[in-house]
């Protein structure tokens, strides 16, 4: 077998000595600028969110029944949040301006306001419980009623409690469901 022969040096050459090629040496390219972070959300527009079944099945977020049964699945920091929005829906039926900042500070959450600040992990746990809804960036849908809690759900709270939610059930079976539209 001959050896190869190069016109010029073979390129491991190139790679250690790259003051002796005669290949230009690449000029590397800036990275190009990372998008600059987006400002955090101060406020969200609150919007009823309806629901014809929920609505008419449902429990008042404001009832025992939070208090006793979602309460030790949602923790307490989603029961106060969706507590202050029943509130807040009482004066403003249709819909309303929430300052995080300030919604944070009465409910002991904190001041943080990033993406994952204390009232945002609290918006985001009521959301994937179904109590809320982000709507793009700055809007949120939020229940007027909250659903029953599932069988699932109820498996993280203690045997008594579970049985106190069956009896719950059961008699709630036997009350008539609230008319579509009705109060209560």
């Amino acid at each position: 077998m001959q050896p190869t022969r190069y016109s010029s040096p073979p390129p491991t050459v190139d790679l250690l000595f790259p003051s002796h090629s005669s290949r230009p040496v690449p000029v590397p390219t800036p990275a190009p600028e990372p998008p600059a972070p987006r400002p955090a959300v101060t406020q969200l527009t609150v919007s009823p969110w309806p629901d014809p079944v929920i609505d008419r099945v449902g429990v008042d977020p404001c009832s025992t029944y939070v208090e006793r049964y979602w309460l030790g699945i949602v923790g307490p920091a989603s029961v106060l949040l969706i507590r202050h929005l029943a509130g807040r829906f009482e004066d403003e039926p249709d819909g309303f301006v929430l300052d995080l900042a300030h919604t944070a500070r009465i409910l002991g959450l904190g001041t943080g306001l990033g993406r994952w600040g204390p009232v945002q992990r609290t918006v985001h746990r009521c959301a994937g419980f179904g109590f809320v809804r982000r709507w793009g960036e700055d809007r949120l849908l939020v229940r007027r009623r909250l659903p029953p809690a599932t069988r699932q759900q109820l498996a993280r709270l203690p045997d008594d409690v579970q049985q106190d939610h069956e009896r719950w059930r059961l008699a709630a079976l036997e009350v008539p469901v609230r008319p579509a539209g009705g109060t209560g």
